[in-house]
């Protein structure tokens, strides 16, 4: 009595061998540009970014110089420049680190 399994797994055979076929040829196309190395096209070729300076939180300001939050709030007190947005004071590295240098809370490496 022929089992009724055969030609079913006959075809699924069929069809990972077709399919691991598509594979490789479909492999083969992506490894290679359609156009040749010295002709990029300049749409590929990307101009480099500027990106804007990011505000820090208090929090992660006082972990960039290693001190409390509490430091960072009596700074500010002192007038360390920073701006407030949603509420919440926000800073720029590039105005806390000379501002702080020049009034000596900061120790400068050896």
């Amino acid at each position: 009595m022929p089992t009724a399994t055969t030609p079913h797994r006959q075809s699924i055979s069929a069809l990972l061998d077709a399919a691991s076929a598509d594979a490789a040829t479909f492999r083969c196309k992506a490894a290679a540009p359609p156009w040749a190395a010295s002709e990029v096209p300049s749409a590929v070729v990307a101009e480099p970014v500027e990106r804007p300076e990011p505000y820090l939180s208090k929090q992660s300001l006082a972990a960039h110089y290693a001190m409390s939050v509490r430091w960072v709030e009596l700074r500010m007190k002192g007038g360390l420049p920073h701006e407030h947005m949603d509420g919440r004071a926000r800073f720029k590295l590039s105005e806390a680190d000379p501002w702080l240098r020049e009034r000596g809370h900061l120790r400068r490496a050896a």
